[in-house]
């Protein structure tokens, strides 16, 4: 999908450009969104990031032993959360997937939207239009104060995160377990799906398939997330510490990214409610954006 396609970040220009001048690219992690949901930063992320079941209290399913040794309930494994319409049900994240390095983008598959048209109008479509300001706005950001940074190979991206990622974890600032890291397999990529609902009652079975990181709400369906993680790897600050005492920094990973200008490029918010796309590369799989 995203090796014919476009990836965007959106952000506050100063950090965009900072990000670009000095190639770098900060994995957080859902530990973070949902304490910047809990700050009412809206759009950046939900309270019901990575949440996995929606179950009654005493559901016996929640006793049931996680891969590391520990009962799925213990202090340790569980990050649960009120039910305020239902005081006999909990929301239920597994810790291990709150402290997965995580990185989000704006993903659109270009190739395939085109063909579409092309199939349904019947002719060669030279231009393709992407309306990017729901994104803008999905994500509470005013137009004014903001900047985009596209890629516009994402599989050159891809290719160099697979190189990058592994000498950044061995440098890493913030404590992790890197104790299981495979470094032929430094990431995976997978689209979000905006089908997440919060008010029926579900059990992911297979805690291990990482599914709960790509699942959010269908309110968010503007926002066209694509998400890269880094498998068996977890910052291992505690993300239930008190208020005060918690630090974003101790969940964030920068991965320089020394070809960055060679597949990317940085974009003002403003003026660019639409991004036009053509002139199809079947060399490198991508379209050329019109700004």
């Amino acid at each position: 999908m995203f090796k014919s396609g476009i990836m965007l970040r959106l952000g506050k220009t100063a950090n965009i450009h900072q990000q670009y001048e000095e190639c770098r690219l900060t994995f957080g992690c859902p530990a973070n969104w949902i304490r910047y949901a809990k700050q009412d930063s809206r759009g950046i992320a939900d309270e019901y990031e990575a949440i996995w079941g929606h179950v009654r209290k005493n559901d016996p399913r929640l006793s049931q032993i996680c891969d590391d040794g520990a009962p799925l309930n213990s202090s340790r494994s569980l990050w649960t959360s009120e039910d305020r319409k239902n005081n006999d049900y909990i929301y239920v994240r597994y810790i291990y997937f709150c402290l997965t390095p995580s990185l989000c983008f704006y993903s659109r598959d270009i190739q395939n939207e085109v063909i579409k048209c092309e199939e349904k109008l019947g002719k060669r479509i030279e231009f393709l239009d992407v309306d990017i300001l729901p994104y803008i706005n999905s994500l509470g950001l005013n137009v004014n104060d903001c900047s985009f940074l596209l890629i516009s190979y994402p599989g050159k991206l891809i290719e160099e995160l697979k190189v990058q990622i592994p000498i950044a974890i061995k440098n890493a600032k913030a404590p992790i377990d890197i104790s299981d890291f495979d470094p032929l397999n430094p990431l995976c990529v997978r689209p979000v799906d905006y089908t997440l609902d919060i008010d029926k009652e579900f059990f992911v079975e297979n805690l291990h398939s990482y599914s709960p990181l790509f699942t959010k709400k269908t309110e968010y369906i503007n926002q066209h997330e694509a998400r890269i993680f880094i498998p068996n790897v977890n910052f291992i600050t505690d993300p239930l510490i008190e208020e005060d005492k918690y630090d974003p920094k101790n969940f964030e990973l920068s991965v320089t990214l020394p070809n960055l200008h060679e597949y990317a490029f940085e974009i003002p918010a403003k003026g660019k409610d639409i991004m036009r796309f053509d002139s199809f590369d079947e060399e490198r799989k991508n379209y050329h954006v019109k700004i």
